[in-house]
């Protein structure tokens, strides 16, 4: 679509005046805008008009999808942090074998650094479990909206 600086039209039948603008449209849209003019027998302009005047906001519109987009990113901080805790536990259990193996005892400390980790883990998954349960009310209020609207 190409867009000119738009200047009042002098010859609009509009009290404020008209604004001219020229849209570059493909066939398939100039088409449909030629069948909807000619079915509803009503001008291009006022279609177009009409369109944008009744159309939502971007951001009323699409507020689910950029709520949904924010709970994503929290599951991925979410899921990193996770991805970390895991791979901790991971190389305490690594130690805590070696140790059986070789029958050496088990250092308190490592004992102590594998309680926090499990601490943490279940914070997180805590948290996890809380991000799901949004996600899955705001996807159920979307399709409620969309059900209503059908």
């Amino acid at each position: 679509m190409r867009l000119k600086n738009p200047n009042a039209h002098r010859k609009s039948k509009l009290k404020s005046g008209g604004k001219r603008m020229v849209f570059i449209l493909d066939a398939k849209s100039a088409a449909a805008l030629k069948e909807l003019s000619h079915k509803h027998k009503i001008s291009m302009t006022k279609i177009i008009e009409t369109m944008i005047l009744e159309q939502k906001p971007f951001c009323q519109q699409n507020k689910w999808l950029l709520k949904t987009i924010a709970l994503m990113q929290e599951h991925k901080n979410l899921y990193t942090s996770l991805n970390t805790t895991f791979s901790n536990l991971n190389q305490i259990a690594r130690h805590l074998n070696i140790y059986a193996l070789t029958g050496e005892t088990i250092n308190d400390a490592l004992l102590a650094q594998t309680q926090a980790q499990v601490q943490h883990c279940a914070k997180q998954l805590e948290l996890l479990k809380l991000l799901v349960l949004k996600n899955i009310i705001l996807l159920s209020h979307k399709n409620k909206i969309q059900k209503k609207k059908q």
